[in-house]
């Protein structure tokens, strides 16, 4: 009993999936237009309503990859720790933001010479490479919340949200268990 009921409702389901897939409304003109669409309006589908007339029927472009850019700057130090705990003046330069960019989630090997690139409140975009150590600062002003993107072909990686604060090795933000990585 069981099996002639599975039975029926595979045949019933193939059945009405017959019939969809035979089914062509075709073009509907309505009278008084000279229309080739298939719902009665124009064959042209004017502009493209995603992003603009594209050649390629509007799909989006991934966002371009920065080729890894060579360096001999070493990151002197301390890869992985909270850069403005130190780096806030005194003795240290003065960072407003610094980070380390990893391989992996987790940690990994540093990513050298990848683009970190940061949008300020202000529209401005500031750009760090990665040293040999994966570490990465800006010393110039930028206004917070910062729109961040890691690149390095062929992997680029938006933050998923806004970074508030610059100390981005920091507990709460990337820390040991939550590294900024690419891929």
């Amino acid at each position: 009993m069981l099996v002639s009921t599975r039975l029926a409702s595979a045949l019933i389901a193939a059945s009405v999936l017959a019939l969809v897939a035979a089914c062509d409304v075709g073009s509907v003109p309505l009278e008084g237009t000279e229309s080739d669409g298939p719902d009665g309006g124009s064959a042209d589908p004017g502009p493209d309503p995603v992003g603009g007339d594209t050649p390629d029927g509007g799909a989006v472009e991934p966002a371009a990859c920065d080729e890894p850019v060579a360096t001999q700057e070493s990151g002197k130090h301390n890869a992985g720790e909270a850069c403005l705990n130190c780096h806030v003046g005194g003795d240290a330069p003065r960072f407003q933001v610094g980070g380390t960019i990893y391989s992996a989630l987790g940690g990994g090997s540093p990513v050298v010479g990848a683009t970190v690139r940061m949008v300020d409140a202000n529209g401005v975009e500031h750009v760090a490479i990665s040293a040999r150590n994966g570490n990465f600062w800006l010393t110039e002003a930028v206004a917070l919340p910062l729109t961040v993107q890691a690149s390095s072909c062929p992997s680029t990686l938006n933050m998923v949200s806004q970074s508030t604060v610059g100390n981005c090795n920091s507990g709460g933000c990337h820390d040991s268990d939550f590294r900024i990585h690419i891929p």
